[in-house]
């Protein structure tokens, strides 16, 4: 039991930690109420032999009111967009860096959704 409980831990940090810990105040100060959920991006940095397959690529934004029972989710699928500059700085000799933002098509979907 004690194991799996590190385990979980080291799992959970790991997940942390690969968000730069500068990001950490900006992603806590975000209100989910005000933003532009059509403008959320996403970056992964994989392998180099790593290849994400077109349309399976997926964001699922999952919302609960506290004190509720009534949980919500929503999935949306991500089309890449080039890496641009600012995340050129990142890129590692052996790995790739993906970058990815919701489909347009979606932006009336992910409002609605929101407004739920």
């Amino acid at each position: 039991m004690r194991t799996s409980f590190l385990i979980m831990i080291l799992f959970g940090l790991a997940g942390c930690l690969s968000v730069p810990a500068t990001s950490l105040p900006k992603l806590a100060a975000l209100n989910p109420e005000t933003l532009d959920l059509s403008a959320i991006e996403v970056a992964a940095r994989t392998p180099d032999a790593f290849r994400f397959r077109a349309s399976a690529t997926k964001l699922t934004i999952a919302v609960s009111r506290e004190g509720s029972a009534d949980k919500r989710s929503e999935t949306f699928v991500l089309q890449p967009v080039a890496i641009g500059k600012a995340l050129e700085a990142f890129q590692k000799q052996g790995e790739r860096l993906a970058r990815f933002r919701i489909d347009p098509a979606d932006h009336a979907r992910i409002t609605a959704f929101r407004s739920e």
